[in-house]
């Protein structure tokens, strides 16, 4: 009887203990999947701070102001001429090109006959270097080598075209002792139908190459150089230097006899002080088409610089806006000329001329967008150069792609650099360099 008890008060315990025992697994599971909640929201958490973004679309540190004119000269009438029929030649450049931009020209190859002589590129221009130095009795050698132009031009000929080239070089002799030294040039014309080479007897001479450029399509060129030395103990250093190459298209013009109409009309601006940024506004109408060019006046070289040309048409208001660099103001003072001609008699109505300017502003704008998914809400924007700091405190909130312009009491200083910097309520920072 004693034993069947204690059977049956162990197995109770039993019971008991397994009881407990799945009660502590069911609250551990619960808890690890709390913490696991806890965990993942903390990780978007902060997934969603890193993700948030904002993008400064645009700042100004200066206020526009408009300066009208202080005086014009001039006439807004033309005056007319006749002029007879006549012949003329019209110069097109279809390449410029210094020689110095090693980008667009390739060093293609050098060789020479033996191992005495040092012949390369040079590395700054195009052009090629040759040394050498013999003690024991006479040597004959030579060194050769070509530069290629990667970038071609474009060229469609026209009927009475003439073609010219112009290969302006230089040689540069630095040591000559006992040495006998002779370079020769050519210039190959890659056209669309092969090549053609032409020998170069002279700097800057004038090569004729209309027969070559008779094929529309792209062309290339090529220049190739070589020097034979002979020594007799004896030593050379010198350069080939080629400095420019122009291609330059002549036309034979015939004209007709015409009438040939022209004036011109001079605007004064006085500028209370020097701007950041200057254009030159003008509107009105003519009653006859006309071409319309604007130069202002070059204090500094004394002399008129074409700003632009334009085409007007008759009875049409037109609207000009020409950027000025205000570095041109000379003592507060510019003068623009409106040059005009046409083929028929015609007057210039000018409902306005004036210069846009801007001056350096006591404040700066600040454009500010959202390019996030969320709100994200602005706690204070800062200013920091290299020696002074401002903190602007903030509280504004931009929706996704709502922007908004935050006007900051600074007045920056000209050739600077300036960091913007935004602080989100996030903890977020966002920079932006101004160099003024």
């Amino acid at each position: 009887m004693a034993r069947g008890q204690a059977t049956a008060i162990g197995a109770v315990f039993l019971v008991i203990i397994i009881a407990l025992s799945l009660s502590y697994v069911v609250w551990a599971i619960a808890q690890i999947r709390e913490l696991n909640k806890s965990l993942v929201k903390a990780i978007s958490i902060r997934e969603e701070y890193r993700r948030e973004n904002l993008m400064f679309s645009d700042y100004e540190y200066y206020d526009y102001s408009n300066i009208t004119c202080s005086s014009v000269d001039g006439s807004f009438v033309s005056t007319c001429i006749e002029i007879g029929e006549e012949t003329y030649t019209e110069s097109n450049t279809l390449v410029n090109d210094s020689l110095k931009n090693t980008t667009s020209w390739r060093c293609l190859y050098t060789d020479k006959s033996t191992r005495w002589l040092i012949f390369t590129c040079l590395k700054r221009q195009v052009g090629f270097q040759a040394s050498i130095i013999w003690k024991i009795g006479q040597l004959t050698c030579w060194g050769e080598g070509e530069w290629g132009r990667t970038v071609g031009f474009d060229y469609n000929p026209a009927p009475g075209d003439k073609v010219y080239l112009y290969l302006d070089y230089t040689i540069i002799d630095y040591l000559v002792d006992n040495a006998d030294v002779h370079w020769t040039l050519k210039i190959c014309i890659v056209t669309p139908d092969g090549e053609y080479w032409y020998g170069v007897k002279a700097s800057g001479q004038a090569i004729n190459i209309t027969d070559t450029m008779v094929y529309s399509g792209t062309y290339y060129l090529r220049i190739y150089s070589r020097v034979n030395i002979y020594l007799k103990r004896g030593a050379y250093i010198g350069e080939l230097r080629c400095n420019s190459l122009r291609i330059i298209v002549c036309k034979h013009i015939s004209v007709k006899e015409l009438t040939l109409c022209k004036t011109s009309v001079v605007y004064h601006f006085d500028f209370p002080s020097t701007p950041i940024l200057s254009s030159f506004i003008l509107q009105g109408k003519v009653d006859n088409p006309i071409k319309l060019c604007t130069l202002y006046y070059d204090n500094t070289h004394s002399l008129w610089q074409y700003a632009g040309c334009f085409l007007i048409d008759a009875n049409k208001t037109f609207n000009i806006r020409m950027d000025i660099d205000p570095t041109k103001i000379y003592e507060g003072k510019m003068s623009i000329m409106l040059s005009m001609e046409g083929s028929e008699p015609f007057e210039l109505s000018a409902n306005e001329a004036l210069m846009e300017c801007g001056f350096l502003s006591d404040k700066l704008n600040v454009t500010v967008k959202n390019v996030y998914s969320l709100p994200i809400k602005i706690v204070s924007i800062w200013i920091i150069n290299s020696t002074n700091v401002w903190r602007f405190p903030q509280s504004t909130t931009l929706l996704p792609g709502e922007e908004e312009i935050f006007e900051l009491p600074v007045r920056l200083s000209l050739d600077s650099m300036y960091t913007i910097r935004v602080v989100t309520e996030r903890g977020n920072i966002f920079d932006a360099t101004i160099k003024t």
